[in-house]
């Protein structure tokens, strides 16, 4: 996340023509090139006719996709500006599981307790419950082993709910998670993997992932694994969530 990937508007003037192409024939020659397809085809006619027409130069097609490097702690806010109404904010936590670690799994569910669904916590207490925000959800990336929180609030409220998210983490790791939200966020997490293999751009996604990772995919497995989880497990692993930054997009008093 140190490089943005829309790339700098003040840099936009100074590519030229000349660039643009030195970047594309630098990728097609010299880049790892991946293609998926997704449908009713016969396999060996597609690889003959990619063979025949679509002739790339051999190159080394290692890539490291996770980051386990250690994340740089900011201990005050960062904080910004825009003439918006709806101030929004993103908190970062490290939580140091990979997706190639069997606790991924259990990095899954406990995401999904915390924020991954409209039955989470945050979503319950924030938005049910105090009515403290107009969105609040929780992702967690398995490349980089950190986890995040978005919301979007009231510029008066920030501060109260940064002390409300705080006070779920604090919940999560104090094993104040009921079985019910435990089943919820199994339930929830299962019937989203089944009905991601109904989505084209879904098992393209996978694909492309287990590829990386020269893995295979097995749904029962994924859905065996999750479902297995332990109240234990998520608790323990949640005693290793730590704070690591606090971003707030700061717009008009509504």
């Amino acid at each position: 996340y140190r490089l943005d990937a829309l790339g700098k508007v003040e840099d936009l003037p100074n590519i030229t023509v000349e660039h643009l192409k030195q970047a594309y024939f630098d990728m097609i020659q010299n880049d790892r090139i991946d293609i998926s397809i997704v449908g009713n085809i016969g396999i060996d006619s597609v690889e003959k006719w990619l063979q025949k027409y679509w002739l790339f130069s051999k190159r080394d097609s290692s890539l490291s996709v996770i980051d386990k490097t250690k994340p740089i702690v900011y201990n005050n806010p960062i904080i910004e500006h825009q003439t918006v109404k709806q101030s929004k904010l993103t908190m970062a936590y490290s939580l140091p599981v990979y997706i190639d670690q069997k606790e991924y799994q259990i990095a899954s569910v406990l995401n999904t307790i915390l924020g991954g669904s409209s039955e989470s916590i945050l979503f319950q207490k924030l938005r049910e419950e105090l009515g403290k925000v107009y969105f609040i959800s929780s992702s967690f990336d398995p490349m980089k082993g950190v986890l995040y929180i978005y919301a979007g609030v009231n510029q008066g409220d920030v501060e109260i709910v940064f002390e409300e998210i705080d006070a779920c983490i604090k919940q999560l790791k104090q094993k104040n998670v009921s079985d019910k939200d435990i089943s919820l966020a199994k339930k929830w997490l299962s019937q989203n993997l089944v009905e991601s293999l109904d989505s084209t751009g879904s098992i393209l996604a996978r694909l492309s992932v287990v590829d990386l990772l020269n893995r295979s995919f097995d749904i029962n497995e994924s859905l065996k694994q999750i479902n297995g989880v332990s109240k234990e497990e998520i608790q323990n692993l949640s005693q290793k969530i730590t704070p690591i930054a606090k971003y707030v997009l700061k717009g008009e008093q509504a």
